[in-house]
């Protein structure tokens, strides 16, 4: 797989200012009681009203593949769009029909939703999983989706290919009357990810300091409390290993005026509160961080992904003006399909070349050093998909059913 985005919504926020997610007005909420995997979900509640989320990332393709779960608790009162590439306001995906209660493949071109020969029919309380690839490439548009493994009747609609800039969920256009549950969503642009099937996302925070390099006094500090951070230290991870995020930063790794490009602060990931140690490596990893900074002036930063000694760029800025703490954080966003290593996918060893469970992060300068402002690291989460796990015949059900915290419950039994 190829995957150039997933989320389990476990940041626990839908922030205007980056992060996954750009929230309608009347905005969707974190469920912390309705989940698939993880300990966070998507709630879209509207009642005659517009709610959903468009993904932050702007990824312009004409194929799109998708994987989301999802869950009814009320069906919706209407025909509506549940998880569709955009293209402007012409949709592709996966809609619910409200005659029939089904999903079905489908497209809504100039406010005309139209959809495929066959439906999968869908009720209340039960997670699905929805597969789904859009082919704009050419006149006519193709979309298949596929409900649990059970395949809809494709959609062909005769317009003028183009490309999309956005995954959705829920209907961002027009009033609606729902309860839907998302959970576990990951984005493909290969035609031959699709369907991408079972899996799951879990996440990771800073666990333990890693190995510093300080030059000194006076270049990394705690918050506002004057307290060095030297190499010495090893409870730095404290201060950016929230869940949830916060949305206005109260502890932080302050970057005051490192005299060397090359000092930095690194801490070492690992699971969650509630989350297993991997026994597999994932296929996706989407890492988000919030930043901020004394005041709004150019400021420099950066934030590493060190994969055993490689890095990979989460976030790097040379003379930006940055946002006060007063306002908030600003979260940015990088995904590693690959470990930045030379390694040609991640593992779950603790050494080597795409280690996923020695991954670690560094907050530092680029090149140019920073003097004034000083520059706020706030936060960070490793949002990781993986693949199923559960081998059918084994444990007795179809593959999917249960996620890593319940299969590593059934190997120790």
């Amino acid at each position: 797989m190829t995957p150039v985005f997933c989320c389990g919504f476990e940041c626990g926020v839908l922030p205007a200012n980056g992060g996954h997610w750009n929230p309608t007005a009347s905005a969707p909420s974190i469920s912390t009681t309705t989940v698939r995997t993880g300990n966070r979900a998507l709630r879209i509640n509207p009642s005659a009203s517009i709610i959903g989320a468009s993904s932050s990332a702007v990824l312009a393709t004409a194929v799109n593949v998708f994987r989301v779960a999802i869950r009814f608790t009320t069906l919706p009162a209407a025909d509506m769009p549940l998880v569709t590439a955009a293209a402007g306001s012409n949709l592709a995906g996966a809609f619910f029909k409200q005659s029939d209660s089904k999903i079905y493949a489908g497209t809504k071109v100039s406010s005309v939703i139209v959809l495929g020969a066959t439906g999968v029919a869908v009720t209340t309380g039960i997670w699905y999983i929805i597969d789904v690839k859009s082919d704009m490439t050419s006149n006519p548009w193709l979309i298949d989706v596929q409900v649990s493994g059970t395949a809809c009747g494709q959609k062909s609609t005769a317009t003028a290919g183009t490309t999309t800039a956005a995954f959705r969920l829920g209907d961002l256009d027009a009033n609606q009357s729902a309860d839907i549950f998302f959970d576990d969503a990951v984005w493909s642009q290969t035609t031959g990810d699709y369907p991408i099937g079972n899996g799951y996302v879990n996440h990771f925070v800073p666990t333990a300091d890693g190995t510093h390099n300080v030059a000194g006094t006076g270049d990394f500090q705690r918050t506002l409390t004057g307290t060095d951070i030297l190499n010495a230290t090893t409870t730095a991870f404290q201060l950016v290993d929230e869940v949830p995020f916060e949305a206005i930063v109260t502890d932080w790794i302050n970057m005051l005026a490192p005299v060397n490009a090359t000092d930095y602060v690194e801490c070492i990931f690992g699971p969650a509160p509630g989350i297993q140690i991997p026994i597999i490596g994932p296929r996706a990893v989407e890492v988000i961080a919030g930043i901020n900074q004394a005041a709004t002036g150019n400021g420099n930063m950066e934030i590493r992904l060190n994969d055993n000694g490689s890095m990979g760029t989460v976030y790097t800025a040379t003379g930006i003006a940055g946002v006060a703490v007063a306002s908030g954080q600003v979260f940015k966003r990088a995904h590693f399909a690959d470990p930045p290593s030379a390694a040609s996918t991640w593992n779950a060893l603790s050494s080597g070349n795409g280690a996923f469970n020695n991954v670690r992060v560094r907050f530092g300068s680029p090149a140019a050093l920073d003097v004034n402002p000083d520059q706020y690291f706030g936060c960070i989460m490793i949002e990781a998909e993986f693949a199923d796990q559960l081998d059918a015949a084994a444990f007795g059900r179809p593959a999917g059913q249960l996620g890593q915290q319940q299969m590593a419950q059934l190997l120790a039994q």
